[in-house]
């Protein structure tokens, strides 16, 4: 007679709590991309573990780190296994660029090169008359092209095997 009893109780109570645990973490990650957003975050938005940031018009990948070093929330960084950074400007840089770009920001990560990738990362900058950005932080290396009509984020994760290039 407890088993009837005792047995769907068990279930329906773990059922619950797995239902608020998924509630509670959509509920903290929605008000942690509320936080962030202000000037230089124009979206945040978290699907899974990927977290996808729109850059404002006229902001650096240092003003968007910064802003994420000031929110720093180690409950929701604990679940972030990659960072997307796209900038809110509709007009994009040719994918020539973007793609040496990804290849500068591999070599980066495959010889641990850093300094030499921000060289050559300027290099192309002053070939095709745009600014460059390079930034370490944490275990990710990020590489901005900028222009007056657009930009380019590139990034790769330090402490993986793979690429994390879009």
């Amino acid at each position: 007679m407890r088993w009837k009893i005792f047995i769907p109780l068990a279930l329906a109570l773990t059922v619950f709590a797995l239902a608020g645990n998924h509630f509670w973490m959509n509920y903290t990650d929605r008000a942690y991309a509320t936080a962030l957003t202000g000037e230089s975050i124009q979206q945040v938005t978290m699907e899974h573990d990927v977290m996808s940031i729109t850059v404002a018009e006229g902001y650096r990948v240092s003003d968007v780190i910064s802003v994420l070093e000031a929110n720093a929330d180690s409950a929701v960084w604990s679940r972030v296994r990659d960072i997307r950074m796209e900038p809110k400007s509709e007009h994009l840089l040719p994918v020539k660029i973007t793609r040496q770009v990804d290849l500068i920001a591999a070599q980066a990560q495959a010889t641990k090169e850093y300094y030499t990738a921000s060289l050559l990362l300027e290099e192309l900058a002053v070939e095709y008359d745009l600014t460059a950005e390079t930034l370490l932080w944490g275990n990710w290396l990020f590489m901005e092209l900028n222009s007056d009509s657009g930009a380019y984020y590139g990034r790769v994760q330090l402490n993986k095997g793979g690429a994390a290039i879009d």
